[in-house]
């Protein structure tokens, strides 16, 4: 083209842009539109630039297509060179930038010269189809390098979106990306863009539908990032509503299917980010059994995995997040069914990991060693033992209000509810072949027992029940310990302990003979008590020592209020009963065992030397035998233990006013009588002039309210423990304690 027909062409083209209400500055190289003027059907600004003094050019489907994939392979190499981590993206949307604008200077030069026919204007449908296209991997481009939701959703929404989905689709997201009034009423974007089957096609028009549903999803993420969630859950809807309209022969392709699998797990994040656990939890429920169903099967009796579909510990770690939901909400069918489907995946891959090295083994098995299976497998074990032991405990507590004769809602049978399953993993699991049957524990055998519990009325059944659920926990605490050792997973080790612990706690609960109650309760205290011969470090585990402490002291209390109950039920059957001195020393040792643990438990709060004035008061010199008369300074304990550090110091005071004369020594065991209680007046004294410092210094509000009842027992016990030393001392009596 001469100099003259090229000046004549660019002044024909400045007439027509005036025409359409924009001008154009040679000058500053840029365009502006009029007032008014709706620039979302124009050519956007980079191409009318280029249109001044280029030509641009028109790309064949088959062409396009060859130069987008070799776009798509660049950017697939990414990270290659570990110097330049993002060079092949880097190319890739060089090309892709070149491609864009030599595509809008034609469709610019083509729209103000009228577009030529019915040809000219399927030429430009097709240039805006493919611009759409190029705009949505620029967006990914800059997403995937780090460069922010900005420069990603500038791609996406104003580049892509206007030329993919319309320009009514293209306002409402670019309004409530932007927070504007405009977006939050009128259509949803669903209204606005078309997805139904075969719309927009033809003539190489429309992106595929795979590219649309990607741009929804990479749009969302960056929305989420912005904190947009109600546009970021609205371009989902449109992405789900996208793939559930293609037809069914055209589903089941690899990239459509993990796409909509990315979309139902973003649904899953961002209800999580509105606080709807609810929504949530489902989208998690229907992402992991999608995973499962693309990615396992068994073929030939092998296990054969889609390494590019399923990371085996991420999916177990969901499932298990999942199972954890529902067994908080009392759907315990629907967490035993996610635990079963854990353990029956950890088991197919333990096998499979069997025969790997050292090293792991490759692909969807890469890193995976036997040993690390066996982690997640323990992990699966441990969540599962939590969930019998949330049911025993709910049986439990169902089982006093029956005792009782109180109508309670809920109860054991809101332990088992679910209904019908949120998705079945069975569908998957139950055709494959592993060394413990999936369906085998995952046909809702729990709520069966819950269920059969409910309406069982004798204590020898309950019992049954309950020891059945017992069971089935313990046996999962245990497989879980075998892994979680000590000498390595000292915090897991304890939990696991302390799980175990309260499993014979609960299982007490069912049983009537006071032998029999006894011996579970001595099982708890020995599932904890030698670990404090291990050499635990008291200061790096400090709060699990705590715990284990005070557990091991509740565990000998309740044997000795079980005990003491025995004899207090003899001597009021028989009012000239004399206890035994065999049946005095072993109450004593029972007794004394629980001083013990809570004065070791008290100890734990180490007081430092410095205190300050206003907290004088708070010193209390407590005679304590085990721990050598330690100073007892509340100031040292954190608000939100206060409350169980005064209850530790009231169950000491409150055992050693229980402490009985065994008839041992010359004077028959007085003396260690009379001790004992003046232990336990010092003890109550220091417990009432504690309360009343805290209550001086204000912060202590919720303790002390929740610890009324206490003190109130301790105000009585200091008007009447006097008396009792002055009995014990005059008439040589015996006594099992009043408080």
């Amino acid at each position: 083209m001469t100099y003259d027909e090229n000046e004549a062409r660019t002044d024909r083209m400045m007439d027509k842009l005036q025409d359409l209400g924009l001008s154009f500055d040679p000058k500053t190289n840029s365009v502006t539109a009029a007032e008014g003027v709706d620039v979302n059907n124009l050519p956007n600004s980079i191409a009318l630039n280029g249109a001044a003094d280029g030509q641009g050019r028109w790309y064949g489907m088959e062409e396009f297509e060859s130069e987008i994939v070799e776009c798509d392979d660049l950017v697939a190499r990414t990270g290659s060179n570990p110097k330049k981590p993002f060079q092949e993206s880097y190319d890739a949307r060089k090309k892709l930038e070149q491609m864009r604008v030599e595509i809008e200077t034609k469709r610019c030069l083509a729209m103000v010269e009228g577009g030529k026919g019915e040809e000219g204007k399927k030429l430009i449908k097709v240039a805006q189809a493919q611009v759409g296209r190029l705009e949505y991997r620029l967006g990914k481009i800059a997403l995937d390098c780090e460069e922010g939701s900005v420069k990603c959703l500038e791609h996406i929404v104003h580049g892509c979106f206007s030329n993919m989905f319309g320009s009514e689709a293209f306002s409402r997201v670019a309004d409530m990306g932007e927070g504007d009034q405009k977006g939050k009423g009128g259509k949803k974007l669903s209204e606005l863009i078309g997805y139904s089957e075969g719309e927009g096609e033809g003539a190489g028009c429309s992106a595929p539908v795979e590219e649309k549903v990607e741009a929804l999803n990479t749009a969302a993420i960056a929305y989420a990032n912005k904190e947009k969630l109600d546009l970021s859950l609205e371009l989902l809807e449109v992405a789900e509503l996208l793939y559930t309209n293609v037809g069914s022969e055209k589903r089941g392709g690899p990239r459509l299917e993990s796409l909509h699998t990315s979309t139902l797990f973003f649904f899953a994040q961002v209800y999580g980010l509105v606080q709807n656990p609810r929504m949530s939890c489902l989208y998690c429920a229907r992402t992991t059994h999608r995973q499962l169903t693309q990615s396992v099967k068994m073929e030939g009796g092998e296990l054969n995995v889609d390494e590019t579909s399923l990371d085996v510990e991420d999916w177990v770690k969901n499932v298990m997040t999942l199972a954890k939901y529902y067994h908080n909400n009392g759907e315990n069918r629907q967490a035993e069914h996610c635990l079963a489907a854990c353990g029956a995946i950890c088991g197919l891959f333990t096998n499979a990991a069997k025969g790997f090295g050292a090293e792991g083994g490759k692909g969807a098995f890469e890193g995976m060693t036997a040993r690390s299976m066996e982690a997640v497998s323990g992990k699966v074990e441990r969540e599962k033992g939590e969930v019998y032991l949330g049911v025993l405990n709910s049986c439990s507590e169902a089982m006093l209000y029956k005792q009782a004769g109180v109508e309670r809602g809920g109860g054991a049978g809101e332990a088992g509810k679910g209904g019908a399953l949120v998705v079945d993993y069975g569908e998957v699991l139950g055709g494959l072949s592993s060394e413990r049957s999936f369906m085998e524990f995952a046909g809702g055998e729990l709520e069966k027992k819950v269920e059969e519990f409910v309406s069982a009325n004798d204590d020898k059944g309950l019992y049954e029940l309950g020891k059945s659920v017992f069971l089935a926990a313990n046996g999962c605490i245990d497989r879980a310990t075998k892994f979680f050792e000590l000498d390595g997973f000292v915090t897991d080790h304890i939990e696991l302990c302390l799980l175990k612990a309260n499993a014979y706690k609960i299982l007490s609960l069912f049983e009537s003979e006071e032998k029999r109650k006894q011996a579970m309760n001595l099982k708890r205290v020995q599932c904890i008590e030698g670990l404090m011969d291990k050499g635990i470090n008291e200061t790096a585990y400090a709060g699990l020592i705590k715990t284990l402490v005070h557990e091991i002291g509740s565990g000998y209390m309740d044997m000795f209020d079980l005990k003491s109950e025995r004899v207090e039920g003899k001597t009021k059957r028989n009012p000239t009963y004399v206890i035994k001195r065999a049946e005095a020393a072993k109450l004593n040792e029972l007794c004394l065992q629980a001083v013990y643990w809570f004065s070791y438990f008290l100890k734990l709060y180490v007081p430092t030397d410095s205190m300050p004035k206003d907290f004088e008061l708070m010193k209390g010199e407590v005679d304590d035998e085990a721990a050598d008369a330690v100073l007892a300074k509340i100031y040292f304990v954190d608000v939100d233990e206060t409350l169980g550090y005064l209850a530790a110091h009231f169950k000491i005071a409150r055992l050693l006013s229980k402490v009985m004369q065994d008839f041992a020594g010359e004077d028959l065991g007085k003396e260690n009588v009379i001790k004992a209680l003046k232990r336990s007046l010092s003890r109550f004294d220091f417990i009432i002039r504690c309360v009343a410092a805290m209550d001086k210094k204000g912060e202590y509000g919720d303790c002390i309210k929740g610890f009324q009842q206490q003190l109130e027992i301790c105000e009585q016990m200091k008007e009447l423990l006097p008396q009792k030393i002055d009995r014990v001392f005059h008439l040589n009596a015996q006594f099992l304690g009043a408080a």
